[in-house]
């Protein structure tokens, strides 16, 4: 299954909410993302059978927030970073980078944005997923983290990411779950580079 063909680049968002709670719905070719974004929920404890069915079929997850700014030295955000880890990870065809809506503007805030030139073709191989950072109260909210955590809690995937999620902070089963499902990597140049020491020690190398 292709998780996002070209033409849903962008998720169909809707917020809702009240006071002190918002919601954001998220629809990626038909999953739904439910974010709360006070409390992403427990997922479901899992066995060790269920955990090693994990296979080429099963989504990898590339934070792509993450990749851009490490490769970029924490100077630049770099689409290159992106581009380099989803090409070494071409053999598994689940594959998806999720990226701030933002990142595809050329200046955002205090980092520049070098080679957007990327963007399209990524987009037309259908390997990039934008999460949304819609003005609340007149205050811009970024959802990226939130919205990754809840995809990788519902479904069969697997994390790419050296990020620390605070989102996880205060909740003990959440943060062993989702440390069991991260790979965590590094660039030596262009090269980049997965941890041998795969989640939970299931056999899943890159």
């Amino acid at each position: 299954m292709d998780l996002l063909k070209k033409k849903d680049s962008i998720p169909d968002i809707k917020i809702t909410g009240s006071k002190n709670k918002t919601f954001v719905n998220c629809h990626v070719n038909n999953v739904a993302i439910n974010i709360l974004t006070a409390q992403i929920p427990v997922p479901p404890s899992h066995t060790a059978d269920h955990q090693q069915s994990l296979d080429r079929n099963s989504t990898i997850v590339i934070d792509g927030n993450d990749v851009g700014l490490q490769f970029g030295g924490g100077i630049y955000f770099d689409w290159l970073g992106i581009y380099i880890a989803l090409n070494k990870l071409t053999n598994y065809k689940n594959t998806v980078a999720f990226v701030p809506d933002f990142r595809r503007n050329h200046r955002f805030g205090a980092r520049f944005t070098i080679n957007c030139h990327l963007i399209s073709e990524l987009e037309a191989r259908g390997k990039l997923v934008y999460t949304p950072n819609p003005n609340l109260e007149e205050r811009r909210v970024l959802l990226h983290n939130s919205f990754i955590l809840d995809f990788i809690s519902k479904n069969e995937s697997i994390l790419i990411s050296n990020a620390h999620y605070l989102e996880t902070h205060g909740n003990s089963l959440l943060e062993q779950f989702i440390k069991q499902k991260t790979v965590n990597y590094l660039f030596v140049g262009q090269n980049f580079i997965t941890s041998p020491a795969n989640p939970n020690g299931r056999n899943f190398s890159f």
